[in-house]
């Protein structure tokens, strides 16, 4: 408690150096803060420095374990968090919006059976078929990525949504399109369904896609291709070495442009 109280210290240096204190409290002992949560909210008036230990201090409260005394408590405390961290979203710089959609992957970290990881979920999503935010889509996929890796199959729903997304055009975040054709060759059960329409949807911008998309576009096909053709379904792999044949024509000028395109 006498270190929360010197956030509201007159003199500037007192109060700064109570806030990184606080974030390296924070970073190994969450526990100690989690009655404090408030405290550490972000409010307009704040700058840019002290903007950032707090998301950064409510990150590692997010993260943490046992900030309730009561699973009802629990649940009360992750909605709230939740709500703050979707505020920042919108917020200015990039980077900060960017660092509270990691927030949100560490809040479903900590609420894997309930309501809170649901909601976390729909709101990376959208984050990544609506913002125009790179640095938040890229991170709210990378975050969505991890996520979804832990069980694969226990979240087919959400994969399936994301690669929908993705066949649908309303992607366009290079970082995030290239995510998510990774996702879709990893998991045989999205490359068998949705793989197909995925390197098709590719092939009719093959060429303005990014070096990283087409890039992981090549290996999708890859992957499909060597899947299909293990489970003797030939004429999809047929279909799908045609395709793969059809995007070869823009290897030779891939493999020629300079590293920064």
């Amino acid at each position: 408690k006498p270190l929360v109280r010197l956030l509201y210290a007159t003199e500037p240096s007192i109060r700064w150096n109570a806030f990184k204190v606080c974030r390296f409290v924070a970073r190994r002992y969450p526990q100690a803060f989690a009655p404090y949560m408030k405290e550490f909210f972000v409010y307009g008036t704040d700058d840019d420095l002290v903007r950032n230990i707090k998301i950064d201090i409510l990150t590692s409260l997010a993260g943490c374990g046992s900030f309730a005394s009561s699973e009802r408590r629990f649940l009360q405390d992750g909605l709230l968090l939740l709500h703050e961290f979707r505020s920042y979203l919108d917020a200015n710089p990039p980077s900060f919006a960017a660092s509270a959609a990691r927030a949100i992957g560490q809040l479903a970290l900590r609420h894997p059976k309930d309501t809170v990881f649901t909601q976390c979920m729909n709101i990376l999503i959208r984050n990544v078929s609506s913002s125009e935010n790179e640095a938040m889509v890229a991170e709210s996929m990378f975050v969505l990525r991890q996520l979804l890796q832990r069980s694969p199959d226990k979240y087919d729903k959400v994969l399936y949504r994301l690669a929908s997304l993705f066949c649908a055009n309303r992607v366009n975040s290079a970082a995030a399109r290239a995510e998510i054709c990774w996702i879709i060759g990893e998991f045989p059960f999205l490359s068998y369904r949705i793989g197909p329409e995925a390197l098709r949807v590719l092939l009719l911008k093959f060429s303005e896609e990014s070096v990283v998309v087409k890039l992981q576009a090549i290996n999708l096909g890859a992957k499909l291709w060597c899947r299909l053709h293990e489970n003797g379904d030939r004429s999809e792999a047929q279909s799908s070495m045609g395709l793969l044949s059809m995007l070869g024509s823009d290897l030779v000028p891939l493999s020629e442009a300079p590293a920064q395109q």
